[in-house]
């Protein structure tokens, strides 16, 4: 049974453009002729996608603390619509970068197998660890949405009365 999984994993196309060939053959160009590689990025984007969710998380509290702060029942419906506004550009901006490192690390996974990530996922699928959960979907994603959910659930209790200060 495992062996079809890896069969039908092997057969899916992981790009939608490039072959795997093009992906090594560009690498291998990259480390002959360049100083930028797709590690290099990869450290890039993992650093800008991490800062960009710091922002987020500073951001998110700003307005919920002000929202707690403020008594007046139209400043608080104020604080929730822009806070509202505030957080869905800036899970636009995590999930752009979100969309590229994911990009990235299956670039990484795709390389030889003598490359640094296929050998560790060896290693891992050896010691028959798994993560359990993906990190980076839920950095990238579901925190984000829960943040903005929890804006409009907020503004539609104001709204109904559900919620009064």
């Amino acid at each position: 049974m495992e062996k079809n999984i890896v069969a039908r994993r092997a057969e899916k196309k992981r790009f939608k453009i490039l072959t795997e060939d093009e992906i090594k053959n560009a690498y291998k160009y990259q480390t002959q002729n360049m100083v930028w590689t797709f590690y290099q990025e990869r450290e890039f984007m993992e650093t800008l996608f991490q800062n960009r969710f710091n922002y987020l998380l500073i951001i998110y509290s700003l307005f919920v603390n002000g929202f707690f702060i403020v008594n007046d029942y139209k400043n608080k419906l104020i604080i929730l619509c822009i806070g509202g506004l505030v957080t869905a550009l800036m899970c636009i901006i995590i999930y752009r970068a979100y969309v590229k490192l994911i990009i990235i690390l299956r670039i990484l996974y795709s390389l030889d197998d003598e490359h640094v990530f296929p050998v560790i996922d060896k290693e891992i699928k050896g010691m028959k660890l798994s993560s359990g959960f993906p990190v980076n979907h839920i950095i990238g994603i579901v925190i984000p949405n829960i943040m903005v959910f929890s804006f409009l659930v907020g503004i539609i209790a104001m709204v109904t009365k559900k919620w009064s200060p």
